[in-house]
């Protein structure tokens, strides 16, 4: 019982502690330091809706304007939007025109409505894809990040990793610190709960420990339910494999591919994704791949080192 107390007491005095720090300390700043993003009742991570602020990291002020659903709008002009999905990659961290977005060479006279956020897996994707409306035969793209949703195709659970719900983005706008309580609450009382990422390294070797044909028996899962809801909604799709930011190793100034093991072991990835694509079966999806780098200037990367800047994403690549 004491120990509870004393718990208690302690959660207490560091909500107390954070709330004040943070109330004189973020209503300072314009931008904020973090994106706001949250769990759907739908079980899909969104921005928040109709939302426009900022976001500062070391040397990038990002501007978001987001719609009514909570996608992020890049607008050119008055071109139609098409629709983009994704999780952090697909969201376009450093992004601040359309000129700058790794689809811009694709299709130059669109607008980007981006339904994307940090955690979102491949069927958190059709979990979104399922709650919108589309034109008939309307063309999506969707970002596959070869870093991460290999792992998320199979017992992935976001709310693990994220602190908010769809219901508080709103308040954590207007009230920044709101945030680390959310996520000093979900540490304390949520098991699972972690904000802790693996580096590179780690990264390398998870990829490296794991059976390729765990990949190719889940890739082919989700490509099955993913043509299903395509159907459903009559709409098509061109699903973009991204260079994962882990064949990359720190060198110095650069990021260069210096595991060969790895090197050899994505290549056979790479084939099996053409032998899974070139199935008739799949006739409402056209696939892609963005074209990977040899070396990597470290501006190449984002400040986390977790996500290659778009301009190096451009050159895409169709089976």
């Amino acid at each position: 019982m004491w120990l509870s107390r004393i718990k208690f007491r302690l959660i207490v005095f560091i909500l107390s502690f954070i709330l004040i720090f943070s109330i004189y300390f973020n209503f300072n700043f314009t931008c904020l330091s973090f994106i706001p993003y949250g769990i759907s009742n739908q079980n899909y991570v969104t921005l928040g809706a109709n939302q426009s602020f900022c976001v500062k990291t070391k040397n990038t002020i990002t501007k978001f304007i987001t719609n009514n659903k909570g996608a992020r709008i890049i607008a050119n002009h008055n071109y139609i939007n098409i629709k983009i999905f994704g999780d952090s990659q697909a969201l376009g961290l450093e992004v601040n025109s359309y000129k700058d977005y790794f689809l811009n060479d694709q299709f130059k006279n669109n607008s980007y409505e981006i339904y994307a956020a940090p955690n979102n897996g491949p069927y958190e994707v059709i979990n979104r894809i399922n709650e919108l409306s589309f034109n008939s035969d309307e063309n999506i793209i969707i970002n596959f990040n070869t870093s991460v949703d290999f792992y998320r195709l199979k017992e992935w659970y976001p709310q693990n990793f994220i602190s908010l719900k769809e219901k508080h983005i709103n308040s954590v706008h207007k009230y920044p610190f709101l945030s680390d309580i959310f996520i000093l609450y979900n540490l304390f009382f949520k098991k699972n709960f972690t904000t802790q990422r693996n580096n590179t390294v780690e990264m390398q070797n998870i990829f490296f420990q794991e059976e390729l044909e765990n990949f190719n028996f889940n890739l082919k899962d989700y490509l099955n339910k993913l043509h299903l809801i395509l159907k459903k909604k009559n709409i098509r799709a061109t699903l973009i494999f991204s260079t994962p930011y882990w064949l990359y190793s720190d060198d110095g100034n650069f990021f260069k591919i210096l595991n060969t093991d790895v090197l050899e072991k994505y290549n056979d990835l790479n084939q099996i994704i053409y032998e899974l694509t070139d199935n008739n079966q799949y006739h409402n999806i056209k696939f892609a791949k963005t074209i990977d780098p040899l070396v990597i200037q470290r501006d190449g990367f984002t400040n986390d080192n977790r996500h290659i800047k778009n301009f190096l994403l451009k050159n895409i690549n169709y089976f």
